[in-house]
């Protein structure tokens, strides 16, 4: 008797939200700039000017516009919202990052 394999079922990346993949995508970028800008302070010892310290305000500005386009994929139907649930969460986690530089060291 032959045994049947078991499939592993996957899902389609085009069965999920595109505005959760979009924000997902959003985040990784706001991470990536605020993340930039921290490791540049922190190697001139907190001398590096203006436009380094203006970048978490840009990872900020970025981050509110990954929020927004989530937000909105909540309102398609039919599709899996895994990826707007990560991309919610973690567009507030900047925002709370941000933040709490900004209250801790101004």
């Amino acid at each position: 008797m032959k045994k049947k394999k078991d499939k592993k079922f996957r899902i389609r990346i085009s069965s999920y939200t595109k505005g959760g993949l979009a924000a997902t995508g959003i985040f990784l970028l706001s991470a990536i700039i605020l993340a930039v800008a921290v490791v540049i302070s922190f190697k001139q010892g907190g001398n590096s000017g203006v436009w380094i310290g203006l970048m978490p305000l840009l990872s900020f500005v970025i981050s509110v516009i990954g929020f927004v386009i989530v937000i909105k994929s909540f309102e398609e139907d039919g599709k899996f919202l895994t990826y707007s649930y990560i991309g919610t969460i973690s567009n507030a986690v900047v925002w709370l990052v941000i933040i709490a530089m900004y209250l801790a060291f101004v």
